[in-house]
């Protein structure tokens, strides 16, 4: 009995063990599963994961190239859009400028047929312009009045320009009229036809005579006159007779001072002046004056304001020769105006006198 129950409770022990075994085991393999299954769920949710960031990466790439697209679209329509608008302000713009230009060109034949004006400014001939334009110059004072020449085809000479009617706007009260005779003339402008003028240099080309001219027929041409006239009087004594000659002698005598007048007119034109000066040399102290002018200052003197060295040199000896004069009528008038003069020195001082 006692080995049976030893048996009995061996047995019992190794079922008991077996069944601690199997159940130990069929834990092990449930805990098992349970792990497999867990690691099998993670790894799906962890592909889930992994296809879902795929679809949006996907979903992004997609709209980020369709967003592309759509501003390739409108960056394209733009860029013809801004060549539409290129080549149409392109097309305007040659065609206001064919437009200017044959404006331009139409106003250029118009004023061509107007041109006939030609001017100096300066000792330079200039032109041919319009009278308008003539005009718009002599208001924005690029025209002198008595330094600058004009002309034009229908002229027999050059005149200055303040002698041309209607260049110059002249000083004078306008008469009112009910109706007016003819249009108002075109604006002037005269800041687009403002020339500068620069100064001029002594030796212009001015017209007229030059002093050392005027010096040659001052000294010279009355004492070859006086030669030539006595040379050739009793020829034409012989010719045409005492009584014609008497006539004429007179006459030819006064030669040299139309001459004289002549060369003093120009001369008054090469300084720049009016020629009415030449009326002034019979004005006691200021023909002084005007002889220093004509003797020893350059062309263009008026103008300019300058001595050349010539123009010096002369004016010292000008002057000299009138402080000598002066001299020398001083002390010849000088005895008259005492009491105790002699009367023998005052006839010879009269006698000098009248023979001067």
């Amino acid at each position: 009995e006692t080995k049976a129950a030893e048996e009995a409770r061996a047995a019992a022990a190794a079922k008991a063990k077996a069944e601690a075994e199997a159940r130990i085991k069929a834990e092990r393999e449930a805990s098992l599963r349970a792990a497999a299954e867990a690691k099998a769920e993670k790894e799906a949710q962890l592909r889930a994961a992994t296809e879902a960031k795929f679809k949006a990466e996907e979903k992004a790439r997609l709209a980020a190239e369709a967003k592309a697209a759509q501003d390739a679209r409108l960056a394209e329509k733009r860029e013809k859009e801004r060549e539409k608008s290129a080549r149409a302000l392109i097309a305007r713009k040659e065609e206001e400028a064919a437009q200017a230009e044959a404006e331009q060109k139409r106003k250029a034949a118009k004023n061509a047929a107007k041109a006939v004006w030609h001017y100096t400014c300066q000792g330079d001939r200039l032109g041919p312009v319009t009278f308008e334009e003539l005009r718009a110059m002599a208001a924005a004072s690029s025209l002198d009045p008595r330094l600058d020449m004009v002309w034009k085809q229908s002229m027999d000479a050059w005149k200055p320009a303040g002698q041309i009617d209607g260049l110059f706007e002249r000083l004078s009260v306008p008469v009112e009229s009910k109706k007016s005779l003819a249009p108002a003339a075109d604006p002037i402008h005269p800041a687009q036809y403002q020339i500068p003028r620069k100064p001029l240099p002594v030796n212009t080309n001015w017209p007229g005579a030059g002093r050392f001219k005027l010096l040659l027929i001052t000294l010279l041409f009355p004492i070859a006159w006086h030669f030539a006239l006595g040379a050739v009087s009793p020829f034409l004594i012989g010719r045409i007779g005492q009584l014609p000659m008497a006539k004429v002698l007179p006459a030819a005598a006064l030669v040299p001072l139309v001459v004289l007048a002549w060369f003093v007119s120009r001369r008054l034109l090469n300084l720049g002046m009016n020629r009415l000066w030449s009326l002034t040399l019979v004005v006691p102290g200021l023909n002084v004056w005007l002889g220093h002018r004509l003797f020893a200052c350059p062309p263009g003197y008026a103008y300019h304001k300058k001595l050349d060295g010539a123009g010096i040199a002369l004016a010292i000896l000008y002057w000299s020769l009138i402080m000598v004069v002066v001299f020398i009528l001083v002390a010849l008038l000088a005895p008259l105006s005492t009491p105790s003069t002699s009367p023998s020195i005052l006839q010879q001082l009269r006698t000098l006198l009248a023979a001067a």
